[in-house]
């Protein structure tokens, strides 16, 4: 049920403007405007989806690679060990 106004200022331009494409479609100017706010309203709403159905999708392939990079170099990194610091690089002085 429709039970709140909304009402707003416009140039008169745009309203004879509203009321010819309203009248093309046989709808009031009222009706005509909340279409299509609605239908422009929808549509952002899907593109939001959208953006976040893209963003779960790229991290789940971000993930799937980081796991498959690390299983395939897991073996290899084990293998590396440290090189020692020669006494040269050591800043400190001793003593005694």
């Amino acid at each position: 049920m429709k039970d709140t106004i909304l009402s707003f200022k416009v140039e008169a331009e745009f309203k004879e403007t509203l009321e010819e494409f309203a009248k093309k479609e046989n709808r009031s100017v009222s009706n005509y405007v909340q279409t299509v706010l609605m239908d422009h309203i929808n549509q952002k709403k899907k593109n939001n989806l959208l953006n976040e159905e893209q963003n779960i999708l790229l991290n789940k392939a971000v993930v799937a690679f980081m796991e498959k990079f690390i299983a395939e170099n897991s073996s290899e990194s084990l293998s590396v060990k440290p090189k020692k610091l020669s006494s040269k690089t050591s800043t400190k002085k001793k003593t005694g």
